[in-house]
């Protein structure tokens, strides 16, 4: 479903991206995961649109999407998700969703069920700046969930969330996108990886390093040595 091959991103002549190539079957649910600065954002903005490539290609179901606007991405069916929660503050929550829906006659239908999708239907006439931090993330999650996407990039979701939160968002992540959609996920928190995500990918300065169960690279101490320190992070 996502091919990526021989991915390259510069930035200033560093290479945040080196040859990175791997395949993303329809349905997937995959961790990325890796120290800070190891490409893990840069390789979502690279699928999104937000940066340019220096090298390689992108194909979704077949198609070449890498030097595609970011809206043009957005609309072969690519939803993301950010570290920093990006919405139209001063908007409404449905008003927040709609954008996301399209045109149609029952796009405000359609957009009340992805809030209803994230425990938010009550609130959809509530300013997104009056949230809490965490319904503002399940703001986020409706609103790609509203998209239909047949690939989610999820950027740090549980970052700044309780650990009872936390457990929440990766349990909506897992439930509300069918198996049609695939999930690359970034998290730091690597027991929330292993609850959503079978298979992981580690990155290390730009490369992919190991591609392997979760449950099999959570507990190798030589990756918690190298990669994450003593300890893995729960």
């Amino acid at each position: 479903m996502l091919e990526i091959d021989d991915l390259t991103v510069r930035f200033d002549g560093i290479e945040a991206l080196r040859r990175l190539t791997l395949v993303v079957p329809p349905g997937a649910r995959i961790g990325v995961i890796g120290p800070n600065g190891s490409g893990k954002t840069t390789l979502f903005n690279a699928i999104s649109g937000l940066v340019a490539i220096a090298g390689g290609t992108i194909r979704l179901n077949g198609r070449a999407i890498s030097h595609l606007a970011p809206h043009q991405i957005a609309a072969s069916g690519v939803a993301r998700t950010f570290q920093s929660v990006r919405l139209f503050q001063r908007l409404s929550v449905v008003d927040n969703v709609l954008p996301a829906v399209g045109t149609t006659r029952d796009a405000r239908q359609a957009a009340l069920a992805a809030l209803d999708a994230v425990g938010l239907a009550a609130r959809r006439d509530t300013l997104a700046g009056d949230l809490s931090f965490y319904d503002q993330r399940r703001l986020e999650i409706a609103r790609a969930i509203a998209q239909r996407p047949r690939l989610l990039l999820a950027d740090e979701p549980t970052a700044g969330l309780s650990q009872s939160e936390c457990d929440h968002v990766i349990e909506l992540i897992g439930n509300a996108f069918g198996a049609e959609t695939a999930i690359l996920l970034i998290e730091h928190k690597i027991a929330a990886v292993e609850a959503l995500c079978p298979r992981s990918m580690l990155l290390s300065e730009g490369r992919l390093i190991v591609d392997a169960a979760t449950s099999d690279m959570r507990r190798d101490p030589r990756l918690a040595n190298v990669y994450f320190g003593t300890q893995l992070p729960l």
